[in-house]
């Protein structure tokens, strides 16, 4: 069950257009990071304090408009 749900959520983040995949949710990530290389899924999964701490980490800081991440991200869990 947990496989189908996880495909068919796969399958709207790539109908959306997604290169990356956030979510707070650990299990879900490794659910989903796990499938989507089994599918050979060209996504990344990223954990939401991933994306903040590189916001963090950029040297024009996050005011001046520069995005910590490359790619469309959709929300997962």
């Amino acid at each position: 069950m947990s496989v189908r749900m996880g495909l068919d959520r796969l399958a709207d983040h790539a109908k959306a257009g997604a290169e990356i995949i956030a979510s707070t949710d650990v299990s879900c990530l490794l659910h989903l990071d796990g499938l989507a290389r089994k599918q050979e899924v060209p996504v990344e999964t990223m954990h939401v304090a991933e994306i903040l701490a590189a916001a963090l980490r950029t040297d024009d800081g996050p005011a001046s408009g520069a995005s910590p991440t490359k790619g469309r991200i959709d929300g997962a869990c």
